[in-house]
């Protein structure tokens, strides 16, 4: 893969009347993708030492993209960063990403309120689409996947407090399926073929989270925690536990004042769901 871009970058302040830097750019993007006997090419066949053939896919794309950013001053920053593909493989895909943040004094120190908002249309990967191999061979056509993503954030450092909840919106979820059967060996005895397919769900899946990262100090003594709790709409498609805590409590102290030292333990918990599958005819997990 080979991306060109050429830019101009206004920075921030650059007059008096700058507030916000602005950078804008067009880019090129080549990509080249190589299969054993691509069908894109009129199917299965063999040279005349009887190897299969190699084939190769060129993919091109034309794109635009920019960002408006504030970073001086000390109230609010910001930053709204887009990407539109104009012409070529990806057609109509787009990334458009942006973050707010306000600062408010608060006890002797500086609390953060920021909100991150996203919205992606990608189009599935190129291996995703078409994949060649001993095991696994397919030649799909998908939709883009959408996404919409919006969350608000609560950061404050005099405690060491920060609070995250988030909503999401997916359309057109990509992913892997075990699409195995049941056979019986010749003991009798019941296996499931390991077979794996790319799979589009066309409808849409919402997820709500919200995460409390808390760390706290008593001289000598230290407790990490990050709990995160999460729901979806579609647990058959994107399966997540329920809840899932990170902790780690330990004592920090240095021997003879120059060996710096940590003793303690961490744990891990999730409560039970549907873990994904591994597959290693493609090396991905799956559903």
């Amino acid at each position: 893969a080979v991306k060109n871009l050429l830019g101009l970058s206004l920075c921030e302040g650059f007059n008096k009347w700058a507030v916000f830097g602005l950078n804008a750019y067009v880019g090129y993007e080549f990509r080249r993708f190589q299969l054993p006997d691509s069908t894109l090419h009129g199917g299965y066949y063999t040279n005349t030492t009887g190897i299969i053939d190699k084939q190769y896919e060129n993919e091109h794309n034309i794109l635009v993209g920019g960002q408006i950013i504030r970073t001086q001053g000390t109230a609010v920053h910001y930053h709204l960063d887009g990407e539109f593909v104009l012409a070529g493989e990806d057609v109509g895909a787009f990334d458009v990403k942006g973050h707010a943040e306000v600062n408010i004094p608060l006890w002797g120190d500086t609390a953060q309120v920021a909100l991150n908002a996203a919205l992606q249309n990608v189009a599935p990967n190129y291996y995703f689409r078409h994949y060649h191999s001993k095991h696994a061979w397919w030649d799909n056509n998908f939709d883009y996947e959408l996404r919409q993503r919006i969350e608000g954030v609560i950061d404050i450092p005099h405690t060491q407090t920060k609070i995250t909840v988030g909503v999401e919106n997916i359309k057109n979820f990509c992913y892997f399926q075990n699409t195995g059967i049941t056979l019986n060996d010749e003991s009798g005895n019941s296996v499931v073929s390991n077979n794996v397919s790319p799979m589009q769900f066309d409808n849409n899946i919402q997820i709500i989270s919200a995460n409390l990262r808390q760390h706290i100090k008593l001289g000598i003594l230290h407790w990490e925690n990050d709990v995160t709790y999460q729901t979806c709409s579609h647990s058959d498609v994107l399966p997540l536990p329920k809840v899932s805590l990170y902790t780690n409590l330990y004592l920090r102290f240095k021997i003879a004042k120059v060996l710096k030292t940590e003793l303690g333990a961490d744990m891990k918990y999730f409560t039970e769901y549907e873990a994904p599958d591994y597959s290693p005819v493609i090396g991905m997990f799956m559903n």
